[in-house]
């Protein structure tokens, strides 16, 4: 007789053990495909090969870097946006011209796609040469 695969042989040949409930499927977490244990608090890589395993890792790696970067940009954005509001086109432009190198950086390393920074920087532009009348008028 042929051996027969059922559920438990597949379990001991792929060395998981999940809830009897559990499927076999993955799931992602942190950008990772994920496969679950025995264990509620412990889960394993997807990745089989090491190469696939290293792969892995860098991905994990590069996306909490990517976050931090994305993170910094959006903060030199609401500076500047701070900034017109607050009616100070001075600080806006300064702050403007803080952020531009920041967001072209961003495009550089690819966490921002090129038309996007562009039009955060024209709209930008634009809220400060609108605020050039008022300010010139007023003083």
């Amino acid at each position: 007789n042929p051996p027969r695969f059922n559920l438990l042989s597949l379990r001991h040949i792929c060395d998981v053990h999940p809830r009897p409930d559990a499927d076999l499927t993955g799931f992602k977490r942190g950008g990772i495909l994920r496969r679950r244990s025995l264990h509620a608090d412990h889960e394993e890589l997807l990745a089989n090969s090491p190469q696939a395993r290293k792969r892995a890792r860098q991905a994990e790696t590069h996306r909490l870097r990517n976050i931090s970067h994305r993170s910094t940009v959006r903060t030199y954005i609401k500076k500047v946006v701070s900034a017109i509001e607050s009616g100070d086109r001075e600080a806006a432009a300064s702050a403007l011209t803080a952020a531009q190198p920041q967001i072209d950086k961003m495009v550089g390393k690819g966490i921002l796609h090129r038309n996007k920074a562009a039009r955060h920087k024209a709209r930008l532009a634009a809220r400060i040469r609108a605020m050039a009348p008022a300010q010139d008028s007023a003083a």
